[in-house]
């Protein structure tokens, strides 16, 4: 599987997709959309994905000694891949001394997050979320409301 996935990036990626990555450091320059990031990288998934398919990329693949599945499963990892790493650059943050993290200026500005703002902190195995506190608390009023006007039988 580890062969599909540098077959994808050495051979079935453009150039653009990697510079693409690039890009979402701008997400670092204040007032800079924070989405054009995300949209960057996309796109360059998709221009891979469609050079591939000029070159024919998927019937060399099929033609390997290997099941079609894991031909899948290799585009699949390349594509998940590209948007990690275009997430690693754009969204990195550090954990302070005191276990405080700094919101990059671009994500505060794209949300409208202010200092003093109450954010709540849901987390699991696997990390941690945070939800604006107003957009949560309306959230709950409407689902209790919707509860409360559900007949019972």
């Amino acid at each position: 599987m580890n062969a599909l996935l540098k077959k994808e990036m050495r051979l079935s990626a453009l150039l653009l997709t990697y510079l693409f990555i690039g890009f979402g450091v701008m997400t670092l320059v204040p007032g800079y959309p924070i989405l054009c990031g995300a949209f960057f990288i996309t796109l360059g998934i998709f221009q891979s994905f469609q050079s591939a398919r000029e070159a024919n990329d998927i019937v060399f693949s099929a033609l390997l000694p290997i099941a079609k599945r894991d031909v899948v499963k290799g585009k699949y990892q390349f594509a998940a891949l590209i948007e990690l790493a275009g997430f690693a650059v754009m969204a990195v943050l550090t954990l302070g001394d005191r276990g405080q993290i700094v919101i990059p200026k671009a994500a505060r500005d794209h949300l409208g997050l202010q200092g003093g703002d109450r954010l709540i902190v849901a987390s699991d195995e696997h990390g941690v979320a945070l939800i604006r506190a107003d957009f949560f608390e309306e959230k709950m009023r409407d689902l209790m409301a919707r509860l409360s006007s559900v007949p019972e039988e």
